[in-house]
């Protein structure tokens, strides 16, 4: 498959350390940013395969004012399909707001829920993107239970 290169957008250290490890063992070039502000700055210069965004982040001294923390991610998700429209993009969020979940997917971002889902699962939905093969639960499930015979 080669190296890709994935950025992952979230303030939060917690969950961005054991992804960005996960995702640098399976051979990938993690690039991380913690405000959008940051994350656009990185898009600007550096080509990117896929980038994952968090919903609840600070927006940046660049758009402080302008952008609360609670739509940073919104407000990212719809620059970078503005700026980057053929960029491999999701959320990873605990928003439960429908509205905001519609909005995001409204820009052609998928929505995985932070803490409900499984690492491995978003592991497995990384490399299905970044691979073009298709992402199956089944297949998860399978290899979670051949894992604990």
């Amino acid at each position: 498959m080669g190296q890709k290169t994935i950025l992952l957008t979230d303030d939060e250290q917690v969950f961005l350390e054991p992804l960005a490890d996960a995702l640098t063992s399976m051979g990938h070039r993690v690039l991380t940013a913690r405000t959008a502000a940051e994350a656009l700055t990185i898009l600007s210069r550096t080509h990117v395969d896929l980038a994952t965004i968090d919903v609840m982040m600070p927006a940046g001294a660049d758009y402080e004012g302008t952008v609360s923390s609670q739509l940073a991610g919104v407000f990212l998700c719809r620059e970078v399909r503005r700026r980057y429209p053929q960029l491999d993009l999701f959320c990873i969020s605990v928003v439960s707001d429908r509205d905001t979940i519609r909005e995001i997917e409204s820009h052609n971002v998928g929505f995985i829920r932070k803490g409900e889902t499984p690492l491995r699962t978003v592991l497995a939905m990384i490399n299905s993107r970044l691979t073009g093969l298709a992402y199956s639960t089944d297949q998860v499930k399978r290899r979670d239970r051949d894992t604990d015979r």
